[in-house]
């Protein structure tokens, strides 16, 4: 009985998220497009209650890696290492606007995934792409609890920065690099990822698809212009 209402709890998700990505194609703003959004967390949070995720196999003060970010000059080249030559499933992508980067996310087998970053305007990334010439960026962590997360790494000594939950489905910490050995840790509670309908390669490329609320939606023709 267990493992079927798991099932149908996933496969409820994924029609939910299918759903949504219907009405962004569609353009549909109003109150279809903020239930859809709704309604997918609430199935979300359900199927980690369940065990879809499991919380024994995340750390107490960090969690699972999700992806490595990599920032990089030219995007389609990359596209074609990491998804053609290296066998990525392009799952997420677009372009973030607040960040100034256009980007896409390659999963692989067993779980891992990439996130290539190319700056398309001025700010952080393009700062880091001339002065180091691209390369890893960041490590992503999902964790269960947040803010267990960050009274560990304070019991550890380590400087947990800007701390951001105003998302509702995504809450998000850095660790200082001066911590970590000059690295960028950035720890994550939200949902997963469900892999994105619909999306391609040239599509992202040609800037259809845009983060919103830390999920890539589809924009009209219109709202590019």
């Amino acid at each position: 009985m267990a493992d079927r209402l798991r099932d149908a709890t996933v496969e409820a998700w994924r029609a939910v998220e299918r759903v949504r990505g219907l009405l962004d194609e569609l353009g549909e703003p109003g109150v279809l497009a903020v239930l859809g959004e709704r309604v997918a967390a609430l199935l979300g949070e359900l199927a980690w209650e369940l065990g879809v995720i499991d919380p024994a196999a995340e750390a107490a003060a960090g969690g699972r890696l999700d992806h490595v970010g990599v920032v990089v000059r030219d995007l389609r080249a990359a596209a074609g290492l990491y998804g053609d030559l290296l066998g990525g499933a392009l799952v997420a992508g677009g372009v973030h606007q607040g960040l100034g980067v256009r980007s896409m996310h390659f999963a692989y087998p067993g779980g891992g995934k990439v996130e290539l970053l190319q700056p398309v305007q001025p700010g952080p990334m393009a700062d880091f792409l001339e002065s180091r010439g691209g390369g890893m960026h960041h490590l992503t962590f999902f964790t269960a609890d947040l803010t267990t997360s960050i009274e560990g790494f304070d019991r550890a000594g380590l400087k947990v920065v800007d701390v951001d939950r105003s998302a509702p489905e995504w809450h998000e910490a850095y660790l200082s690099p001066r911590g970590t050995q000059g690295c960028v840790i950035q720890v994550v509670q939200s949902v997963d990822l469900i892999p994105v309908t619909g999306m391609t390669v040239a599509s992202v490329l040609a800037d259809e698809w845009q983060w919103r609320d830390h999920r890539p939606h589809r924009i009209t023709i219109e709202a590019r212009r």
